[in-house]
């Protein structure tokens, strides 16, 4: 019975720092893939970083980093057209005071105090 317990301490304590080391290149691994930008792939990067070690840190830092500010559903841009003298064409709302300031669809009052309405109708108003 003393040896068979002698083996598996024996082999316990061979096991234990090759676990532990594989555990450093998987937690290792997750961190630069999460750092990444890639914070649903970390799991699984863990466990190749546990089983390949330094082959998956390489793969981990050969991915693209993902910036913080790329938006998946950017808003639609609207290009307006102007008319030489000024007057919204087709633009969703945007409008030119004249002042020279191109306003968005929802501000009512320019910048230089102009209000909307005021500005529009001194241009003869939008045409559509």
């Amino acid at each position: 019975m003393a040896n068979v317990v002698g083996s598996a301490v024996g082999i316990f304590l061979l096991l234990f720092p090759f676990i532990l080391w594989c555990c450093l290149w998987g937690f290792t691994t997750k961190a630069v893939v999460i750092n990444r930008g890639y914070e649903s792939e970390g799991r699984k990067y863990f466990w190749y970083g546990f089983w390949f070690g330094m082959f998956a840190v390489i793969v981990a830092f050969s991915k693209p980093q993902i910036s913080d500010t790329v938006q998946p559903f950017a808003p639609r841009r609207v290009t307006p057209r102007w008319e030489p003298d000024g007057v919204v064409l087709d633009n969703g709302g945007i409008w030119k005071c004249t002042c020279g300031t191109v306003n968005g669809s929802g501000v009512a009052v320019c910048q230089c105090g102009r209000r909307k309405v005021d500005v529009l109708a001194e241009q003869g108003g939008t045409r559509r």
